[in-house]
């Protein structure tokens, strides 16, 4: 989408390594897209805990001026887009929240509270304290939540992250064919299938997910 090609035998590890005419910034641009969206994100969500204009305004601009994020959303990694699905997930739960039971409206946001969480968790599993905290609030909600959830609505959204989870590793794996530098963590009945691995057996099928 951003014009990125990898290039072969280039070794991305090293940190600081010159990029020497590998074509890098389509990845700082996808950082930087997330790190941006975030700060509006952060003032909608602030206006659904019915904070002022002026200090969400506020919460938006601290967010957007805070030097770790200036960095993480310069930088290639990942830091920026667990950020923008959390804070989207707090935005989701806060709009779940306030729906009257037994509507459509209601449905939709279990679907899409449980979709961006699992978006949350599938950057990275240090993202699972945001859902764990929505997940027992919602669970306890019942003493203090307008409408609170039922089990099976908790347990809907729940499982609606987990089969996104789920299925974004079935992807994974599904193409996850050849050798690489992360092939020591895996069994040896795996390494057989990697093409390229010193262990590759092409009579042996790839272990079912």
């Amino acid at each position: 989408l951003f014009g990125y090609r990898p290039v072969k035998g280039f070794d991305y590890d090293p940190i600081g390594r010159q990029y020497e005419g590998v074509v890098f910034y389509p990845l700082r641009e996808i950082s930087a897209i997330f790190g941006t969206i975030t700060v509006p994100l952060v003032y909608s969500t602030a206006r659904q805990l019915d904070i002022s204009w002026v200090g969400s305004i506020l919460a938006a601009c601290l967010y957007c001026f805070d030097n770790l994020n200036i960095i993480e959303s310069r930088l290639i990694l990942m830091d920026s887009q667990i950020m923008f699905y959390l804070v989207l997930s707090l935005y989701c739960t806060l709009k779940l929240w306030k729906t009257r039971p037994n509507t459509l409206r209601r449905y939709m946001w279990i679907v899409v509270t449980g979709f961006v969480c699992g978006c949350s968790i599938s950057v990275k599993w240090t993202a699972l304290a945001t859902p764990a905290l929505i997940a027992i609030v919602s669970f306890f909600g019942l003493h203090f939540l307008d409408e609170p959830l039922s089990l099976a609505e908790c347990l809907g959204a729940g499982g609606v992250g987990i089969a996104l989870y789920v299925f974004l590793f079935f992807v994974h794996f599904l193409i996850h064919t050849h050798d690489g530098p992360g092939a020591p963590f895996f069994t040896d009945d795996f390494k057989k299938t990697l093409i390229g691995h010193p262990e590759f057996d092409p009579t042996v099928t790839k272990p079912s997910f």
